[in-house]
């Protein structure tokens, strides 16, 4: 993950943001508008494993941590479980996001325009 577009042949590039990790430091954002609410991300690990993962209120679902707040959260995480994150990126939140896996499904409240989805072979 990177701040400016890497050059060179990519198969696929993904604009998307802000930053929330960079060189293993959380960021700090300054937000002039901030709602509390479902938080989706992506992280890369110190071995380059990509992380996807979700911050929500296990309560409601739909609500969840003020943007700001979503490094030092993330740097929590990474923290309390020993997984080393390089770096971190907001994908998505709201109502409209999504987030599937083989464990867990997190619908919309509303409509979502697209999906990026990874497929395993």
């Amino acid at each position: 993950m990177t701040q400016t577009a890497p050059e060179g042949d990519h198969r696929i590039q993904l604009q998307s943001g802000p930053l929330l990790i960079s060189a293993g430091r959380p960021e700090r954002l300054r937000m002039k508008q901030d709602e509390a609410t479902r938080r989706v991300f992506v992280a890369i690990d110190e071995e380059q494993r990509v992380i996807f993962g979700v911050v929500y209120h296990t309560e409601e679902v739909f609500k969840g941590p003020i943007l700001s707040d979503l490094p030092e959260i993330i740097n929590l995480f990474s923290q309390k479980t020993g997984i080393k994150l390089v770096s971190a990126m907001n994908l998505d939140g709201g109502s409209a996001s999504v987030f599937a896996d083989e464990n867990i499904f997190l619908g919309e409240l509303s409509n979502v325009g697209s999906f990026f989805c990874v497929v395993q072979k």
